[in-house]
């Protein structure tokens, strides 16, 4: 059977998050959009897509674009959002730049359209205490070696850990408020080892200041009293021992505050990380989601199960409706068959019965009336003697009559003329 060409081909670019389909209608393009926001929220995904109308011919005619960023608010309007992609003809669009979120140069720059998941191991490197040391620092330059140091020994130890650590899956938010907390608290270091280089440095003018002037001063003694063997020696070795003391006291109050601080700033970050720690509620979180997906497959399940059942209960009763109009129609055609033939087999049947009977009472009214005829001419004949003698007595007497009256006229006609009523009256008589 052959598929007709779509019209228009709706194209998705700039998103690797998003999943491959065909998409040839904007109908299909609002559904995919909405499943996709969806899954983005529930997934903790943040990005943008582009999407094109294209007309599908040999120019490939782009009618409208713009670019969608996922995700959006629970209820947000997708119809007036998506609502240009309804145009039957080119309209004019304008193209958004893709938003790119700005990171810390100290940090690893995290792509939104990145799959991998992102990890508590990935910035619990700096919240780790500085340790110790009881080795001397005597210039600015290893002050500022160790401070740098400490962060890279910290990384170097997160990295050897994270074979043996559990992972932890956090969402985008989270990321961004212990990324700001890790943002002010590397401003604040920074501005501590300005503060505190100030102060070296202000310390060791001071210390040098003091050191020339208590040389001054010694020499000046010197060349006003006699000279003492060794005295200039022992002024060196003073000098020395005052800038060896000034150096440790502010390595110890430096070592100190910075101790204190980074104790504070590492309670500090713990605080916030335990408040943004989730790791407790992701069980009931997940065990809910997949409940509810369960719950919803589920309900898919028995849905389609209820839709199968009543489609073949449909088609099993057309089936069995068809099965009896069939039974009705065979038995109909049968009925009908043997009911004619057994009305054409008595039709025969009654048809020689009475041309049975009928010749058979033909040949007995034959044999009556033969009877009654036979009869009727011996009644004739009866008659017909009777008749014979009767009339042949009628006629005799007729006969014999009639002379007598012709020899009576004739003897009156000789008499006397006929008297008419005396005629009458004798007849009547």
């Amino acid at each position: 059977m052959f598929r007709r060409k779509p019209k228009f081909i709706y194209e998705l670019s700039e998103c690797t998050l998003l999943k491959e389909e065909e998409i040839f209608n904007p109908d299909d393009l609002f559904r995919f959009i909405q499943e996709e926001d969806y899954r983005f929220r529930r997934d903790y995904l943040k990005g943008s897509v582009v999407v094109t109308k294209v007309r599908n011919n040999l120019e490939g005619t782009v009618y409208y674009a713009k670019r969608l960023h996922l995700p959006q608010e629970e209820g947000f309007d997708w119809v007036a959002e998506l609502a240009d992609f309804y145009t039957k003809k080119p309209i004019d669009y304008f193209l958004e730049e893709p938003i790119v979120e700005s990171v810390n140069d100290s940090e690893p720059v995290l792509s939104v359209d990145s799959d991998e998941a992102l990890t508590l191991d990935d910035f619990e490197a700096d919240i780790q205490p500085v340790t110790k040391t009881d080795k001397p620092e005597q210039t600015e330059s290893e002050i500022e070696s160790v401070l740098s140091s400490s962060s890279e020994m910290e990384k170097e130890q997160v990295l050897s850990e994270e074979n043996s650590e559990e992972f932890v899956q956090i969402s985008k938010s989270e990321l961004q408020s212990i990324k700001e907390a890790l943002d002010r608290h590397q401003k604040e270091i920074k501005q501590f080892r300005e503060e505190k280089a100030t102060e070296i440095q202000s310390t060791t003018a001071s210390a040098e200041t003091l050191s020339e002037d208590n040389m001054l001063e010694e020499m000046t003694k010197f060349m006003d009293t006699e000279p003492v063997k060794g005295e200039s020696l022992d002024i060196e070795v003073a000098a020395d021992e005052i800038v060896q003391e000034v150096l440790q006291s502010t390595k110890v109050e430096f070592g100190q505050a910075l101790t204190k601080f980074i104790e504070t700033e590492t309670k500090k970050i713990n605080q916030e990380i335990q408040q943004l720690d989730k790791r407790h509620l992701i069980e009931e979180s997940v065990t809910k989601r997949l409940e509810a997906k369960k719950q919803e497959e589920l309900a898919n399940l028995e849905s389609q199960l209820i839709n199968q059942k009543q489609q073949q209960v449909q088609e099993e009763k057309l089936r069995h409706q068809q099965a009896l109009q069939n039974i009705e129609k065979s038995f109909t055609t049968q009925l009908e068959g043997e009911t004619a033939a057994i009305k054409n087999s008595y039709k025969e049947t009654v048809d020689q019965t009475i041309k049975k009977e009928y010749e058979q009472q033909t040949e007995q009214l034959s044999r009556v009336l033969q009877g009654k005829m036979d009869e009727l001419k011996l009644r004739q004949h009866t008659v017909n003697t009777g008749l014979e003698a009767n009339f042949k007595e009628i006629l005799e007497t007729f006969n014999r009559e009639h002379t007598q009256v012709i020899h009576e006229v004739e003897q009156k006609k000789q008499q006397s003329p006929i008297i008419l009523e005396e005629r009458r009256l004798r007849l009547q008589a």
